[in-house]
């Protein structure tokens, strides 16, 4: 039998009665229902794991099915096992989710043999030589608590490529090129390619202050070379990872891993892009 893990994000007020109601329906349709621990009182499961003792064993034609937050805090567990994900938009945009809570029933095709499985580039983040982190979407260097300038130098394979004076940096995949890196004014970059950007939180420039992409054989260093008394948190896909001094290198490569998207609309990336962020106007 086939098994799914249904990971609601309880922070959603929609995500319950989501959870709810693609349980039922994945049970109907012949598949068995992992989930969470601390989601006994949410999700109906057949059986219930945490990390620690196997939610995401590599078990022959596992699935994971969450929205776009859930995606983002479990695509590093998922890829290592490599199990490809989907999500159900219970909550807003839900920009990496393939389904809204009324199509549900389209998690029928769940059932079929040789689903359709679109790859993503994910960042490898290494502070002293030590891989601290893996993100989706990107790797954040910004103030905690404290609003204050930041320098930052940006190597490229061990070359200057910039230098920002800006409340942040973002190194950005292309998945993440529609999340807070476009926010700050980023480029969009279709996910089919594997690429990096660095884009700059609010910089205090007005030229020199454009945000970059590189291949993805690229080796991007960014070191924050001056900072004001106050806290530095570098973050990966919202996580806080690890606090960050002045002169402290943060190393971005792409991933051996590699977060895998179950598709089951023929929507094209563009066609996605224009509906979820035009919602409403006319043309």
């Amino acid at each position: 039998m086939k098994n799914i893990a249904v990971l609601p994000n309880r922070q959603k007020a929609r995500a319950a009665s989501a959870a709810a109601e693609a349980v039922r329906f994945l049970r109907r349709c012949g598949l068995r229902i992992l989930a969470e621990e601390e989601n006994r009182d949410i999700v109906d499961a057949d059986e219930y794991r945490s990390l620690e003792t196997g939610l995401f064993a590599a078990e022959h034609d596992g699935r994971v099915a969450g929205g776009d937050g859930t995606l983002l805090r479990y695509a590093t567990e998922a890829a290592k096992a490599e199990l490809p994900v989907i999500g159900v938009n219970s909550g807003t945009l839900g920009y990496l989710t393939e389904l809204e809570q009324n199509e549900i029933p389209q998690l029928a095709a769940l059932c079929d043999d040789g689903l359709r499985i679109e790859e993503r580039m994910m960042l490898e983040s290494s502070l002293d030589g030590r891989i601290v982190d893996y993100a989706l979407n990107e790797a954040l260097i910004s103030r905690g608590a404290a609003v204050r300038m930041l320098e930052f130098r940006l190597d490229c394979d061990g070359t200057a490529a910039a230098t920002y004076r800006a409340d942040g940096l973002i190194l950005s995949t292309p998945t993440g090129s529609t999340a807070y890196a476009m926010s700050a004014g980023g480029p969009i970059v279709d996910p089919r390619l594997d690429a990096f950007t660095a884009c700059p939180v609010c910089p205090h420039a007005f030229a020199a202050a454009r945000a970059l992409v590189f291949s993805p054989e690229s080796v991007l260093t960014a070191t924050v070379t001056a900072a004001e008394a106050g806290d530095i948190q570098l973050s990966c896909d919202g996580r806080a990872v690890a606090a960050l001094q002045s002169g402290d290198c943060l190393t971005v490569r792409r991933a051996a891993l590699r977060t895998r998207l179950i598709r089951i609309k023929r929507d094209a990336f563009y066609q996605t892009l224009y509906r979820k962020f035009n919602a409403g106007r006319s043309i």
